[in-house]
């Protein structure tokens, strides 16, 4: 899914500056499949296009970030969500990875190289991800607990 690739990428921000800003970022990283929304129910009424990654803004006028984390993850488990933020609250981060997102990227002046960041990880955990399918049962179960969802997303 995430190997360096063309992504299909929704970007959900209410606010529209922004919105074109992070999108230009995106395709300067070389992204082009990039879907956008101006808010999270638009988002969650297409998430049978299977995106790989969603940006969402953590400030959404009908839920929070963390609701929509947990319906995203419900309907879409495989989607990587990583929350946007103007707010660098260490409890909005916590909060956000608890409740699913992969990362938290604010909104500030260097949001290009976050994003270059962001890639560049997701680079690597392809890599040890890789590596990990090929060692012994045992590692696989020890990655895979790490990997796992929280029990709160299952839904067997």
């Amino acid at each position: 899914m995430m190997n360096g690739s063309m992504l299909k990428i929704f970007l959900v921000d209410e606010d529209y500056i922004q919105q074109q800003a992070l999108r230009r970022i995106l395709e300067a990283a070389g992204q082009s499949n990039i879907i956008t929304f101006e808010d999270e129910l638009e988002c969650l009424q297409h998430l049978y296009q299977k995106p790989d990654l969603i940006f969402l803004d953590h400030n959404l006028s009908t839920f929070t970030g963390y609701a929509v984390i947990r319906k995203i993850k419900l309907l879409h488990p495989k989607a990587l969500v990583v929350i946007v933020s103007a707010k660098e609250d260490i409890q909005i981060i916590a909060d956000s990875i608890k409740y699913g997102a992969l990362d938290y990227i604010k909104k500030t002046e260097n949001l290009e190289l976050q994003v270059k960041r962001f890639f560049k990880n997701i680079s690597v955990m392809n890599k040890v991800g890789r590596s990990v399918n090929q060692a012994p049962p045992f590692i696989k179960n020890i990655f895979n607990l790490f990997l796992a969802p929280p029990k709160y997303l299952k839904t067997t």
